[in-house]
Formats: C-alpha cells, sequence, structure tokens
C-alpha cells in the first residue's frame, strides 16, 4: 500500500496510507448500490401511489427532478457532512482529506463533485482510473482540481500517533469548545504537541495555542503547554461520552 507524508502548516509530517484503486471501486460500486436501490423504492412508491396520475407533462418531470436529486447530491451532501466519507467509503474505511493536512472544505468537496462529470461519467470511468493511477497521490482530475486525496483508514498506527489520552475517571473537562474540533484537528495538535516536547521548542506550542484558542475562541488560564494538553483530555473525554 503506498503512503503519504503530509506535512502540516506547523511543519509536522503525518504518515497516512493511500487507498488503493480496488478500495476506491468497491466503495463507488456500494454507494451506486444505494443509490441503485433507493431509486428502485422511489419508482414502486410512485407507480403504487398513483401520485402521477391526471399531471401534466411539466409537473410529472418536476416530480422526478425532485426525486432524483438525493441521488445527484449524495455524494457531496455526504463527504461534507460526515467528514470525507460517503456510506460506501465509510464501510470500506477510506476517506477524502486535504494534501495540506488541513480538513477539507465545502468548495473542496463541490469541486470533487464537479469533476465527477468529467472523471466518472464520461468515458465510463476511464478518465479517473488512468489519473489515479497517473498521479503520484492516486488522486483523480477532482482530487488534482481540490488539493484532496483519499486515504485508507485501517491501517496500524502506534499509540502515539492516535488522538486517544489517559484521562482519570473522576475528570472534570474545562473547554467544551473543543466540540469544534474534529478528530483530524486532535491528531494534528498532538503530534505538534509532541514534537515540541521533544525539541523544547516554546515557539511551536505558543503557535499552536494561539491556533487552537482561535478556533475554539477561548482565552487560555492555563500556560500554552497544559492549556494544550487540557484541550486534548477535554476533547477525549467529550468524545468518550458520546
Amino acid at each position: 500500500m503506498t503512503n503519504i507524508t503530509i506535512n502540516t502548516s506547523q511543519n509536522v509530517n503525518i504518515n497516512f496510507s493511500l487507498s488503493d484503486l480496488s478500495k476506491r471501486l468497491t466503495a463507488f460500486f456500494i454507494d451506486f448500490l444505494i443509490k441503485l436501490i433507493y431509486f428502485i423504492l422511489v419508482i414502486i412508491l410512485l407507480a403504487q401511489s398513483h401520485i402521477l396520475n391526471g399531471l401534466d407533462t411539466w409537473s410529472e418531470n418536476s416530480i422526478y427532478i425532485i426525486c432524483y436529486l438525493p441521488i445527484a447530491f449524495y455524494s457531496l451532501c455526504l463527504e461534507y457532512f460526515n467528514e470525507g466519507q460517503t456510506l460506501g467509503k465509510k464501510i470500506i474505511r477510506i476517506k477524502v482529506v486535504k494534501i495540506d493536512g488541513f480538513q477539507a472544505s465545502f468548495m473542496d468537496y463541490l469541486t470533487r463533485w464537479v469533476m465527477r462529470l468529467i472523471d466518472i461519467q464520461i468515458g465510463f470511468g476511464l478518465i479517473g482510473f488512468i489519473s489515479i493511477n497517473a498521479s503520484g497521490k492516486n488522486q483523480r482530475l477532482g482530487d488534482l482540481a481540490a488539493g484532496t486525496t483519499v486515504i485508507s483508514l485501517s491501517s496500524t498506527v502506534e499509540f502515539g500517533q492516535t488522538i486517544f489520552e489517559d484521562i482519570d475517571t473522576d475528570y472534570m473537562p474545562k473547554y467544551p469548545q473543543v466540540s469544534l474540533l474534529n478528530d483530524n484537528d486532535m491528531r494534528i495538535i498532538k503530534n505538534n504537541l509532541l514534537q515540541a516536547r521533544r525539541q523544547m521548542d516554546a515557539e511551536l506550542i505558543s503557535q499552536l495555542t494561539i491556533k487552537v484558542s482561535s478556533i475554539m475562541n477561548v482565552t487560555p488560564e492555563e500556560d500554552n503547554d497544559q492549556f494544550i494538553d487540557r484541550v486534548i483530555k477535554d476533547y477525549n473525554y467529550y468524545t468518550k461520552e458520546n
């Protein structure tokens, strides 16, 4: 499996395993099957409800278009609201990420979705197939345009590279604003903290504190190191609660 090293804005390298083509194709066909089942159910429902009886052509076409919208926007909506994963990707354990280490934005997902017309629809996926195999980071044209790629979540990582942190059973969290962060953010934050501690880099921890506190919109009451450590523990507390 091909690996990719993402260099974050804090100059920390994080290694991921790129999703191979077989996993992406499997996820694609799972998503296709889900959309096909939806389409069949809609056709059956429309036929049994007789809702189209007596309608003019314009009204009938309007209903068909409305019913088709979930299929058309399936990938865009799920990837945006599910942090880079459609149902197929979630089952196969792959996801869309930004090459620069940041969480993909709506515009990134929109770009990938628009480019599907070229990657997948035209030539029955041949263009996307060639692009993924030719690019060094397994990117179809939509990924190249959006600055994204697809990684595998099933690879083994060391405990120190995960977001997990031991906390006491009577631990009391301080910053509920950690809900504004996600798992990828926490992985980057923890790796930055560990590297800064190893290198005794107070400036890196200071920059990290400024960045994290601005995202959370809080004013730290602890020193920088203690604040970042508290954020990591609070995130673990709230995610375990959920």
